[in-house]
């Protein structure tokens, strides 16, 4: 990473000046031309963010935290000078949305991020004025709706979001085939000037990260109670979330899409690594472990497994991460969530009346890590977690762990009394 950074990325591609990212490369002697294109921003922000989270957590690499969260933001500013805003503006562009998680860690450092903030709301602001903001380079292509989506939920705007939902799923299909099930279809546009064999002779080409990323849209409606989940949506969203880890090898190579017209030269799976890393980041940096009661049909689960076992005082309920998804679970209708900083959930037990739980988290790293643990919806005010009291913050109960390398902890969270209510921090 640090001679990818050092050698390529601010040696050919982006200038250290303004932060400006080119996205053609004439030779082997120049640096890359073409400044104007708008995808290429976001994937350098988003670059950025993760080496901060690095820094941040394990650490080894040359920079600081803050040093990548300002070259990030220095990005995200360029951004907005050098893209045509023809092209810009009125369309959504793939990973805009984590500017935002970009620009709460710079003011968590006490960084000015004012102008950032105020040229995100004005295309939030933009999106809600218009009654279709999805058609991008074209009509057909579907990489937009994850922005416009954010933007209503952020403006509060339930029509939009509503019917960004419905035309993301409009097209999808539910036929029993891993490269249909849920899957966005990719047009020619997606790849801009790419000499990918799949131009050559139009085949069909399927699975690309659009994918996924319009599948965690429908994810963010189970953040919240809900008398009705749409069966159909639900089962597009898990096929397209999915979808994407069949592309990749034991070896861990991966293709970028799946190419199922037997009358095409590229058949099969993609033999381009491409843009597959878009689906693997999607997938997990925002999937979670969600328990779903429902009045019809019992409990639904998405990325986890979920057993409950009746005692003689009350029942308990354990929820089990799929692995790799094992930083937050949800637990609907029950109004519990969990999330950690770093480490892996492996279990998460708790009782029916919200007074006691435990968690088993791993540190999968080869170091001593501290993990930040943060739980919401637990019943009461103080709890005793390990030998230490903690107490609730507008419901938040948050602790730290020191965990040893490779070693799982279990920690046990109880209820210490009814103690007094605890206002909440400004």
């Amino acid at each position: 990473l640090n001679d990818f950074v050092k050698d390529f990325l601010e040696d050919d591609l982006r200038n250290p000046a303004d932060g400006s990212v080119g996205s053609l490369l004439p030779d082997l002697k120049s640096v890359a031309l073409g400044y104007g294109s708008p995808k290429v921003y976001p994937l350098t922000f988003c670059l950025y963010h993760a080496l901060a989270r690095i820094a941040r957590t394990y650490g080894g690499l040359s920079g600081t935290e803050i040093e990548y969260l300002q070259k990030g933001y220095q990005t995200a500013l360029a951004m907005f000078r050098h893209v045509d805003q023809s092209i810009f503006l009125g369309t959504g562009q793939p990973l805009m949305p984590y500017l935002y998680e970009l620009l709460a860690d710079l003011k968590s450092h006490g960084v000015d991020v004012s102008a950032g903030q105020r040229l995100t709301e004005a295309r939030t602001l933009d999106f809600s004025r218009r009654r279709y903001p999805f058609g991008g380079e074209s009509l057909w292509s579907t990489s937009g709706f994850e922005e416009v989506y954010d933007a209503a939920r952020r403006r509060q705007n339930d029509e939009l979001e509503e019917r960004t939902l419905r035309c993301a799923y409009a097209t999808r299909s539910l036929s029993p085939s891993w490269w249909w099930y849920g899957v966005d279809k990719r047009t020619v546009e997606d790849l801009d000037d790419s000499s990918h064999a799949w131009q050559a002779d139009r085949g069909e080409l399927c699975v690309g990260p659009s994918t996924v990323a319009n599948s965690l849209m429908f994810l963010t409606t189970l953040e919240r109670d809900s008398y009705y989940i749409s069966d159909a949506y639900l089962r597009q969203a898990t096929g397209g979330l999915l979808s994407p880890w069949a592309l990749v090898r034991s070896d861990g190579a991966a293709g970028m899409g799946f190419g199922p017209d037997s009358a095409s030269g590229h058949v099969g799976i993609s033999g381009t690594t491409g843009d597959i890393g878009l689906s693997l980041f999607y997938y997990l940096h925002g999937m979670s472990s969600y328990v779903l009661p429902t009045r019809g049909v019992g409990v639904l689960t998405i990325g986890c497994h979920f057993e409950g076992d009746a005692e003689d005082t009350s029942d308990w309920y354990s929820v089990r991460p799929w692995d790799g998804v094992g930083r937050r679970i949800v637990v609907r209708q029950v109004g519990l969530d969990i999330a950690t900083s770093f480490g892996v959930i492996k279990d998460f037990r708790f009782d029916g009346r919200k007074r006691q739980a435990s968690v088993a988290i791993f540190n999968p790293a080869d170091r001593e890590m501290l993990c930040v643990v943060t739980m919401h919806g637990m019943w009461g005010i103080r709890f005793n977690v390990g030998n230490a009291e903690v107490q609730s913050r507008d419901g938040e109960i948050r602790f730290e762990l020191l965990l040893p390398a490779g070693v799982e902890a279990l920690v046990e969270i109880k209820e210490s009394g009814a103690g007094q209510v605890i206002e909440p921090q400004k």
